[in-house]
C-alpha cells in the first residue's frame, strides 16, 4: 500500500496504533499499520505532511494564533501546546522556553516550589562569583 494515496486512514491508523502501544495494548494492533514499501516511521514520527493535514494540527494552530502570547511570561515567538502527561489534557499555550522549563521540572510543584526558594534565598545573600565573599550593597 503506498501511504501518499490514502494520507488520512494512514495517520488514522498510525495514531490509532500509537495510542494502543502507549497503553499497552499491543495484541491485534501490530498489523494494523499499512506496510510500506521503503518507508517507516522512526520512533514513532508521524510524516509531517501527513500531520499538518490533520485535524489536530490545525486545532493546535487555531489555538497558537488565538493565543495572546505565553501564559507564563508572554513571549510571542515560538509557541507550544502545553499539556499534561499523565492526564493528557492541554493546560495552555507557552513558549518553548517555559515549556522546557515546566518540563525539567517533570511537571511536579513541590519541585518548583524548591527552585522558587532556592532563587528568593540566593538573592537575599548574594556571594560574588569570583571572590565568593558577600556582595555589599
Amino acid at each position: 500500500m503506498n501511504w501518499t494515496k490514502n494520507k488520512e486512514d494512514y495517520l488514522i491508523k498510525w495514531l490509532d496504533f500509537t495510542e494502543g502501544y502507549k497503553e499497552g495494548i499491543r495484541g491485534e494492533m501490530d498489523n494494523s499499520i499499512p506496510e510500506t514499501t521503503g518507508w517507516r516511521p522512526k520512533k514513532n514520527k508521524i510524516p509531517s505532511d501527513v500531520y499538518r493535514s490533520s485535524k489536530k494540527y490545525k486545532y493546535f494552530q487555531k489555538l497558537k494564533n488565538e493565543a495572546d502570547g505565553c501564559n507564563i511570561c508572554g513571549e510571542k515567538k515560538n509557541l507550544v501546546i502545553d499539556h499534561c502527561h499523565s492526564s493528557r489534557k492541554i493546560r495552555g499555550v507557552l513558549c518553548q522556553n517555559c515549556n522546557h522549563g515546566i518540563g525539567k521540572f517533570k511537571d511536579d510543584l513541590a519541585l518548583l516550589e524548591k527552585a522558587i526558594k532556592y532563587l528568593k534565598q540566593e538573592r537575599d545573600n548574594p556571594l560574588d562569583y569570583y571572590t565568593l565573599k558577600p556582595l555589599q550593597d
